[in-house]
């Protein structure tokens, strides 16, 4: 008799860890599946709201499509589209002068720079051979 409670206790006591275990390794489970459930509202929200954006900025383009197109029939219509050229022409020309202008004042800042800095360049070998001189005559007095 000793011996079957003593075997009873020892299994009661092994059964209820195992309970224990069993029950943890359950509220784990049913975080983790709430846990991954939140996250994949979060990704389809994310992913919702991409595509909305998508949806809504092709809106837009069509719809500035459209005026455009209304707008361009509407000037051919009016014969307004010559001014508009003439003033794009007008445009173009400027800006490629702007850029030839950049180019220009860009070369020759460049050219400033280089000029000045080789004046520098020179003025430092000048400064080493006067100091290489300076030593040489200072050894040359001391003997």
């Amino acid at each position: 008799r000793f011996l079957h409670r003593m075997r009873t206790v020892y299994s009661a006591r092994a059964f209820y860890a195992w309970v224990d275990a069993w029950l943890d390794a359950r509220r784990q489970r049913h975080a983790i599946q709430r846990a991954s459930r939140f996250f994949q509202r979060v990704a389809k929200s994310d992913y919702a709201r991409a595509f909305f954006a998508w949806r809504a900025n092709a809106s837009d383009l069509r719809r500035t499509k459209k005026s455009l197109t209304r707008l361009v029939s509407r000037w051919r219509r009016l014969h307004l589209h010559y001014p508009f050229r003439a003033w794009r022409d007008w445009l173009d020309e400027t800006l490629g002068d702007r850029d030839v202008l950049r180019l220009v004042v860009h070369r020759m800042s460049r050219f400033a720079l280089f000029g000045a800095f080789s004046r520098w360049r020179e003025r430092i070998v000048e400064t080493r051979e006067v100091s290489i001189a300076k030593r040489r005559a200072d050894v040359v007095v001391e003997k």
